[in-house]
């Protein structure tokens, strides 16, 4: 019936927003922002406006338009991100078996998460990679984030109950 959760991630922020890419007139790909006219949130008639009425962008196009920056810019810090982690060898595969309170058996599979004990067990010397690209504190939290994960079931086994 709604968003249920403190934080709403910028992928469901875009809305029916995309990035596409354009030829500049160097030649390289610039980024730019594009709409799917088939997207069920797309409306002539009810619905937040994208452009004034004579001319220019509305405040909530300007704000998607913020939105999508972040997405492009880390999609290549992701990206960053993930290749460091795997030259230091701290990428593992990630199988989760999870029983509910109705009995039933979940698995996860096919996901990868950081090897935290590998990650704790680093010297000083063997983090720096890390720590000058500014990825050391990302690398802990999403460690971190895996604490979520009990909160994750107990919301599902509510819905289930409910």
């Amino acid at each position: 019936d709604g968003w249920d959760a403190p934080y709403l991630p910028l992928m469901a922020q875009r809305g029916p927003m995309m990035i596409g890419f354009d030829k500049s007139a160097t030649g390289e790909d610039q980024p730019v922002m594009a709409v799917d006219v088939s997207h069920p949130r797309i409306s002539r008639d009810t619905g937040e406006a994208l452009f004034l009425e004579h001319g220019g962008n509305t405040p909530y196009l300007d704000r998607l338009a913020q939105v999508m920056e972040l997405i492009h810019v880390g999609h290549g810090a992701a990206n960053t991100f993930v290749q460091t982690l795997d030259t230091m060898e701290l990428i593992a595969p990630c199988s989760l078996k999870i029983k509910l309170k109705d009995g039933s058996q979940n698995e996860l599979a096919g996901f990868y998460m950081i090897d935290d004990e590998r990650l704790a067990a680093m010297s000083a010397a063997e983090l720096e990679p890390l720590q000058s690209q500014q990825l050391l504190l990302p690398a802990f939290m999403m460690v971190a984030s895996m604490s979520q994960l009990q909160a994750l079931i107990r919301r599902r086994e509510s819905k289930l109950q409910g």
